[in-house]
């Protein structure tokens, strides 16, 4: 699944709020490729998961206390981004969504392979 390019002014500006939010690896799933990173501002409040598709290269700690997580992309010629955080995660990945803001923790998907909240559908 190929979700909309995380890499525009107003895509990082939203991913941007999140900046000083803990964050912690959700799941990753080796056979389908996908990176999931939770951050949220504390138990009761709003939350949202970055989806990492087709990762490459991963290298990640399973938690840290402050975020600011940024996307870029990648020279050459296979569009490709780069999602870091300092030392705390470098992501290579051919595709990255950000989810809408989610209520709790029971609005996260079980599942890496089922679409992430706010993802446009089609059909």
């Amino acid at each position: 699944m190929d979700g909309p390019k995380l890499i525009d002014a107003e895509q990082n500006a939203r991913l941007s709020i999140w900046y000083g939010a803990p964050a912690e690896v959700w799941d990753y799933s080796v056979s389908h490729s996908i990176l999931r990173v939770h951050m949220s501002q504390g138990p009761d409040s709003a939350s949202v998961l970055i989806y990492m598709y087709g990762c490459r290269r991963v290298s990640f700690l399973s938690s840290w206390a402050t975020s600011k997580t940024i996307v870029s992309l990648l020279p050459g010629e296979k569009e490709m981004f780069l999602v870091s955080d300092g030392d705390r995660l470098q992501v290579e990945c051919e595709s990255v969504y950000l989810s809408v803001p989610l209520a709790s923790y029971t609005d996260i998907p079980k599942s890496v392979s089922d679409p992430p909240p706010g993802y446009p559908r089609t059909g």
